[in-house]
């Protein structure tokens, strides 16, 4: 992202400020530990941030105050940053155990879903975790509906060459259509 620089003056901003700001907009928090681990002032700045209210840690999450953001960035997505990984292990745990016919595990490669997943997010932000969740559980009990026949692994439902089944179910789920399916899901 773009900021000029008579924003940052405005803001009251610093670089570092903005890059903490971008790392949790990109859910890019591995970077974000290890600047704070490497150079003290980005944890100054985050503390900072949070102590002005324009950054909250929710648990594993962080989010940007969304008018701040506005004002930052002048756009409407959201400023949520997950833990990847940790969320990973949520979505991988909706897929059922076992292996299709050709013996490959229904929850598929943890790395695979990881990437594909950070680059789901990144082209998708409008889509929150909940949604995510919500349309996976979908597919998944549609598919036990014909005994898991043809159900993709976890990482391909995310995307399968350049084709996001994820991406068509989040947008079922964001149109409100067809929550009834949803009688296992767990609200996180």
């Amino acid at each position: 992202m773009i900021v000029k620089k008579e924003k940052l003056k405005k803001l009251n901003l610093t670089v570092t400020d903005v890059f903490i700001i971008n790392c949790i907009y990109y859910s890019e928090l591995e970077l974000l530990d290890y600047a704070r681990e490497t150079d003290y002032n980005v944890e100054l700045s985050r503390k900072k941030l949070i102590q002005d209210k324009h950054i909250n840690r929710l648990g594993d999450y962080y989010e940007v105050d969304q008018k701040y953001l506005d004002e930052l960035f002048g756009n409407k997505k959201t400023g949520k940053a997950i833990d990847i990984e940790k969320f990973i292990v949520d979505y991988r745990d909706l897929f059922p155990k076992g292996s299709n016919n050709n013996g490959y595990p229904y929850k598929g490669d943890k790395q695979g879903c990881i990437k594909k997943m950070k680059r789901f997010i990144k082209l998708n932000p409008e889509y929150s975790t909940d949604i995510i969740l919500k349309a996976t559980q979908k597919y998944i009990n549609e598919k036990r509906k014909d005994n898991y026949d043809y159900m993709h692994l976890a990482h391909y439902f995310i995307e399968k060459n350049g084709v996001s089944s994820l991406g068509a179910f989040c947008e079922q789920i964001a149109n409100g259509e067809s929550e009834s399916d949803f009688s296992n899901i767990i609200n996180f």
